[in-house]
């Protein structure tokens, strides 16, 4: 029986991401449409239309990508959504998983490779340490990441065991 694939990521950046696309889907049309009257009226519709679109697209953009940015386990490997790209790892490629810092970002999530490369995980990412020191979602997020490996090389190996 094929296992269904788990989305593991962290929460609290899902609902906040997805938050803000909500926020600005809604305003960009609000702002648009309220302008002061400056210059001709249709230019300033162009315009309107111009900002609401944007604003409307790049809002579903955030609620339907990148809240929903993290590491998708299956029996086969992992899938990690980034914004902007999607990698699929077979489970032999996995060495682990860690946080660390990556740009601006104080720790992110990390697939840790056989090969010695890391893969950032967007959506795996601890909260603002000087708000929320001791906040360890991203960290459970891990170990539960990390107890998926081990039980998949269990798997393995009993299956090898038996053959």
């Amino acid at each position: 029986m094929r296992r269904r694939s788990r989305l593991y990521q962290s929460q609290e950046q899902a609902i906040v991401v997805g938050s803000l696309g909500v926020a600005l889907g809604i305003a960009a049309p609000a702002l648009a449409f309220s302008p002061p009257e400056v210059g001709e009226p249709g230019l300033q519709l162009v315009a309107a239309w111009a900002v609401t679109t944007i604003g409307f697209l790049s809002g579903l953009w955030l609620i339907l990508r990148a809240a929903r940015c993290g590491v998708r386990v299956s029996e086969e490997g992992l899938k990690v959504v980034n914004p902007f790209r999607t990698d699929f790892i077979p489970w032999h490629q996995v060495a682990g998983f860690s946080i660390g810092p990556w740009g601006p970002y104080p720790g992110i999530g990390w697939v840790e490779l056989v090969d010695g490369r890391r893969l950032h995980v967007w959506g795996i990412e601890i909260p603002n340490p000087l708000i929320r020191p001791h906040n360890a979602g991203a960290q459970r997020v891990i170990d539960q990441l990390e107890q998926e490996r081990q039980a998949h090389l269990r798997r393995v190996s009993e299956s090898s065991r038996s053959d």
